[in-house]
């Protein structure tokens, strides 16, 4: 039986994975595969043997519209989640190989998704309609329902000693952009898109300038991106057991941008 394992001992409350999810699946406002909770802050008035009487985590909860990403696993991808958790407090595999990671010193939590048959039958696609016919169905139809992810594209590159892999879904509306505004062509943009996004990474917006505009006007368009970071040996950066180690360097990012 597949499942997911979280310390969330060490989530940051960042939501990636809560973004990663509803695009995947294409959910839309207030729907959730997996749901950041907040857990405090307060203070423990009873006496309790722990080390700190405050409470304050964020504990990632999986719920019922989540099938483990069966049209990712499928080929061997690791579910969205768990590829977008920020703080790499996530693993995904047989939940018998994943309870022998628990350390006994952190807390954990360990999610093992209704499937099969059982889920099928149960799972109304947006209420009233006809039931899903399988799980990997269901992750299909999301996928092709979904607004703006048509068309997905990859880039794989460098910046200096740095190695950068984007992915672009929906691309088809940076085409169009560019086909409307640019006087560069579409791998031009992606290049100037990835730069903005290194830069930034808070930034929403492709803003191509007016010097490379065929009107000779800044244009901009808007994409959501989360952009993850690791090590030499392949570790994620950015938070969790990453703050141990100050001293770690980016040698790749990856990137993935919604249009």
């Amino acid at each position: 039986m597949k499942g997911i394992l979280i310390n969330y001992e060490y989530c940051t409350g960042c939501h990636s994975c809560e973004v990663a999810c509803r695009n995947e699946l294409g959910l839309g406002k207030g729907e959730f595969g997996i749901k950041i909770t907040e857990v405090g802050p307060f203070k423990y008035e009873t006496d309790i043997l722990v080390d700190t009487p405050y409470e304050w985590v964020y504990n990632p909860t999986i719920t019922k519209a989540c099938d483990l990403c069966a049209a990712r696993t499928e080929q061997g991808k690791m579910p969205s989640c768990v590829q977008a958790c920020q703080a790499w407090c996530m693993y995904y595999g047989e939940a018998e190989e994943l309870v022998k990671k628990m350390d006994g010193k952190t807390r954990w939590a360990l999610y093992t998704p209704v499937q099969g048959e059982t889920r099928c039958e149960s799972w109304v696609k947006g209420g009233g309609g006809a039931p899903l016919a399988s799980t990997a169905a269901s992750a299909n139809v999301a996928a092709e329902t979904k607004a703006g992810a048509s068309v997905e594209t990859e880039y794989h590159g460098a910046r200096g000693a740095m190695e950068v892999n984007a992915v672009f879904r929906g691309a088809d509306k940076l085409t169009d952009f560019v086909a409307r505004f640019a006087a560069i062509d579409e791998e031009a943009a992606k290049e100037q898109l990835i730069d903005q996004i290194l830069a930034d990474e808070k930034v929403g917006k492709y803003t191509l300038a007016a010097a490379d505009a065929s009107d000779g006007a800044d244009h901009e368009l808007a994409f959501m991106g989360i952009c993850m970071s690791y090590d030499a040996q392949g570790t994620q950066l950015g938070g969790g057991k990453a703050y141990l180690d100050k001293g770690q360097e980016v040698a790749r990012k990856d990137i993935t941008i919604v249009f």
